[in-house]
Parts: structure tokens; sequence; C-alpha cells
């Protein structure tokens, strides 16, 4: 297990310093692309592209709010088109609206690997069957984590809200991946296992 991502949103304030993050150890950043069927984080494109200049693994994520699973789908990749994250991320953090089911139709418009669902214990809605499939990002703050119903096992666990990284101002979400610095490469070039 390694403790190597930050998880950034435009409420991250300043203007993170990612090769110095990456000299640090931080191997990746997950960046908030787009949520619900419009919004945009006015902060992706120019983190993503500093992001990958120094070298991280680049993830983004979508906020799933309500709305239609076809336009939630053509938002965010309408945000990433000309990035191109080594991983993507759907964000599960409300229950309302049907959620879980907008996620799971979205599966349909994206690529499919690497892709994770960020979703906790706590969530209503699961276990969802198609979710189920992907990899788990579970954001579980503490010292133990308990996966939510329908998974065994997560790939990353969001541990805290507070950290900090070197490079990137301000309380920073962190998360560590369950394996080695060698099999989160293979996992973010698409030999998802």
């Amino acid at each position: 297990m390694i403790d190597c991502l930050a998880d950034l949103s435009h409420w991250n304030r300043g203007k993170p310093d990612f090769a110095a993050a990456k000299a640090a150890g931080t191997l990746a950043v997950a960046l908030k692309a787009s949520d619900g069927v419009a919004d945009r984080d006015p902060a992706f494109e120019v983190r993503a592209l500093s992001a990958r200049n120094s070298g991280l693994f680049l993830g983004a994520y979508h906020f799933v709010s309500g709305g239609g699973a076809g336009r939630q789908c053509g938002n965010f990749l309408a945000a990433i088109e000309d990035i191109k994250p080594d991983f993507l991320a759907l964000d599960l953090e409300r229950g309302e609206g049907g959620t879980a089911e907008i996620a799971a139709a979205m599966l349909d418009g994206l690529p499919a690997s690497p892709l994770l669902i960020y979703v906790g214990r706590w969530f209503d809605g699961l276990p969802n069957e198609r979710l189920a499939r992907l990899s788990l990002w579970l954001p579980e703050h503490g010292r133990a984590p308990v996966c939510p119903p329908g998974w065994a096992s997560w790939t990353f666990w969001q541990y805290t809200s507070s950290g900090d990284f070197p490079g990137i101002s301000g309380p920073v979400d962190r998360s560590r991946y369950a394996g080695t610095a060698a099999e989160l490469s293979a996992w973010a070039r698409g030999a998802n296992a």
C-alpha cells in the first residue's frame, strides 16, 4: 500500500507545484473535471496540463448529480476531450435523484479502463451490479477502511480530507493505492486487474 494520490478541485486554492509534489513522492493526481449536466471545474485544464507535464499519473473525475445520464456523460467527455487522462472516476456523494442509476447508465458512454467509482459505505442505492464491477475509490476517513456493499476491496482509499502535499497549498484529500508503485503504473496504463 502506498500513499500517492492528491485529489483537487477548484475549491483548493492556489497554483499547485506538481513538480515539487512529484519530487516529494506524489505519483498521481485526480482533478475534478465536471459536475452534473453542464458545470465544469474552471481549474481543471490548466492543472491537468501542469500535472501531466510534471510526470504525474493524471485522473479526472465527474461529480454525478441529478439529471440525465447522457447529458452528464457528454459534459464529462467534453471536459476531458483535449486532456486524455490516465484514469477516470465517477464521484457519487449524494444519493438523491437516483445518482447510482445515473452513474451506471453513464458507463455506456465512457471508456472502460481504467475507471473508478468514488463511493462510501453510507451511500444509498448500493449495491448496484454495474457499478460494483468498477474499481473502488473509497472515501473513508480514519484508520480502518470499510468497503460499501458490493465491494470486497478498494483500489484507492481516501483516508483524509485535511492532508498536505509538498507543492500543494491548503488541506488536500489524500488517498492510498492498494499496491506498489509498479502496480499503480500498470493500472494507470490500462492493465486494470
